[in-house]
């Protein structure tokens, strides 16, 4: 825009010269016409000038409005593109293995998978297949840190299945062969059902009392008293005994005296 007022400005300036030329008796007018030139050159000069100052006004008002655009699109971008409060707490840590770390090969093991391969079988309600899961498991691993644990779902396979008498039998190994497990009282709790359930009272109450003695403050002596005072626990009456059968004895013959000749039938006829 300023280049084309310029031009416009030295076209006029032109023009006037170039009349001054076409008319050579006006040089010898007087000065009164060399004045009028002159204004006329004022004129224009104030025109150049003011035009430059218009100029000058408008690129900074150009100027003033794209810095306030600019301004209003950064802090639009600050308020969408503010990162969150955990970028700038810091760069966070990826966690690396360490070579040493035993959990990668504790959860690798193979007994720890025999052991919860019973476990699903146990939470899935196969009973049967669940206490043969962790009879292998013990067969295997005897003295594995959860060899304890597997004793005690033997047990419970069992009384899952009524099958008390055996249940009684791997609870009580859980109370002999691992006495350190974390389930000796609710060994001692299953036992005490087991045996109600048998009908053996006495033996129920004394698995009871060892275990208020032994874990008075566990959930099992709590859960221990208020299942056997619930309504709903029926133990089985006990079984007598099959009487032993009576095994028949052939009567004994009567011996032959001497004098008395066993009867025979006549041979013939009189």
């Amino acid at each position: 825009m300023k280049s084309q007022h310029l031009y416009y400005l030295t076209f006029l300036f032109l023009v006037g010269c170039g009349t001054a030329e076409k008319n050579p008796n006006k040089l010898d007018e007087p000065r009164s016409n060399n004045s009028e030139l002159n204004e006329m050159r004022a004129l224009v000069s104030s025109l150049k000038s003011r035009v430059e100052s218009l100029e000058v006004r408008l690129d900074g008002n150009k100027d003033s409005k794209d810095s306030k655009d600019t301004s209003k699109i950064s802090a639009a971008q600050a308020v969408r593109v503010a990162p969150p409060v955990s970028d700038q707490a810091g760069t966070p840590v990826e966690p690396k293995p360490i070579p040493t770390d035993a959990e990668p090969g504790f959860v690798n093991d193979a007994a720890v998978l025999a052991y919860r391969q019973a476990l699903i079988l146990y939470t899935a309600q196969k009973y049967p297949e669940s206490a043969l899961g962790f009879s292998g498991f013990l067969d295997n691993y005897p003295d594995h840190a959860l060899a304890g644990s597997a004793q005690f779902y033997v047990g419970e396979s069992y009384f899952k299945q009524r099958d008390y008498k055996r249940a009684i039998t791997e609870y009580r190994h859980v109370l002999t062969s691992y006495d350190r497990s974390p389930h000796v009282a609710d060994a001692l709790h299953q036992l005490s059902s087991a045996e109600a359930l048998m009908g053996n009272a006495e033996e129920s109450q004394k698995q009871k009392q060892l275990l208020s003695r032994l874990f008075p403050q566990s959930p099992a002596a709590a859960d221990a008293a208020a299942v056997t005072a619930s309504p709903e626990f029926k133990p089985e009456p006990k079984r007598e005994p099959d009487p032993v059968p009576q095994i028949e004895t052939t009567k004994p013959q009567k011996s032959l005296g001497v004098d008395e000749p066993p009867a025979t039938a006549p041979l013939g006829g009189t």
